[in-house]
């Protein structure tokens, strides 16, 4: 199940968080692209010390996927290819 996080701590308007097997995802929506990548450089000071994350900025969104080391990789590249198309 998706559900709202405290925005705020990204820099963000909005963001929602869901898991699926091994994979958690953070999407965080900004009012615009240039503060979607300040909130992306904000949110990996703390999210790059987990193994296993990448983050991705596309319009004024900013995808964030912690992936375990099970986890299978093509999940998160599909992940990141739906992202991509929003």
């Amino acid at each position: 199940p998706t559900r709202q996080v405290y925005g705020r701590k990204h820099l963000a308007t909005y963001c929602a968080t869901g898991e699926a097997t091994g994979i958690v995802v953070i999407v965080c929506e900004y009012p615009n692209a240039e503060q979607a990548a300040r909130g992306e450089t904000e949110s990996n000071l703390m999210f790059n010390q987990m193994s296993g994350h990448v983050s991705k900025v596309h319009k004024n969104a900013v995808l964030h996927v912690v992936a375990r080391s099970d986890a299978p990789v093509d999940d998160v590249a599909k992940i990141q290819g739906v992202f991509r198309t929003l």
